[in-house]
């Protein structure tokens, strides 16, 4: 080959080298660009996560405070209301130990009428034994003896009789209650008028003082008692100047 073929040949491939070297730093630079984008778009990115960080950091201290703030509330409003109800409580005591001192109070003032009433009645007691000596008071029947015993003998005196009656539908055997038979009263004291029958009433209780009949040692039984036994005990012993009629 000749020397211009070769400066030919040479001069072809330096172009073409060249070309190949034009082509590559084309690349590189695209390359370069792309890299440098990317990087522009990761800081993009990583600051917009960066921000969105923070805004998520700052939403959740809030929402905690919210949470802390609310639960004081609940802490408050539950100690209200535990208080409100001590209070209740408290007030519900000192109702009951209100009401029992005012019970315990009535107590003690019945207690004291009672003692009362029995000094009175034993004072009494002793003020009639003092002025009527000639009486036993100890052979008086209490009132409460004596009316257990009356109603005891109300209680016998209604029979209960058990009859079989012939039935024909019932065999059983038929209880009744009999009551006493009425007594069949005298024509004599009935026809009596009211002074006389008390005059005759007067003089039978001159005889024997009739001290089982009588069921209080105060009232108009004693007031009975008494007159009797002054008409009994004086009735025998006055002169003739003085009037019987003036012990009745």
């Amino acid at each position: 080959m000749s020397e211009e073929g070769r400066i030919v040949v040479d001069v072809s491939n330096n172009e073409q080298k060249s070309n190949e070297l034009v082509t590559n730093k084309s690349d590189t630079f695209v390359d370069i660009a792309n890299i440098i984008r990317n990087q522009d778009n990761t800081a993009r990115a990583m600051d917009t996560i960066s921000k969105l960080q923070n805004v998520m950091y700052d939403r959740l201290i809030t929402e905690e405070e919210e949470l802390r703030r609310k639960r004081e509330q609940e802490k408050i409003e539950m100690k209200k209301h535990s208080m409100k109800l001590e209070l209740e409580c408290l007030e519900i005591e000192n109702m009951k130990m209100d009401s029992y001192l005012k019970t315990l109070s009535k107590k003690h003032e019945l207690e004291l009428l009672y003692l009362q009433e029995v000094c009175a009645q034993k004072q009494k007691i002793v003020d009639l034994s003092n002025s009527h000596p000639e009486i036993n008071f100890d052979n008086i029947r209490p009132y409460g003896e004596y009316y257990r015993e009356e109603l005891i003998t109300v209680t016998r005196n209604n029979n209960i009789v058990i009859s079989h009656e012939p039935d024909n539908k019932s065999q059983d055997a038929k209880v009744r209650l009999q009551q006493p038979s009425e007594k069949k009263e005298l024509p004599g004291p009935a026809k009596l008028s009211p002074r006389t029958r008390t005059l005759q009433a007067r003089e039978s209780s001159d005889n024997n003082i009739n001290l089982q009949r009588r069921n209080t040692v105060s009232g108009i039984d004693l007031q009975n008692q008494i007159k009797n036994a002054l008409e009994h005990k004086f009735k025998h012993v006055h002169t003739g100047g003085s009037d019987e009629d003036e012990w009745k």
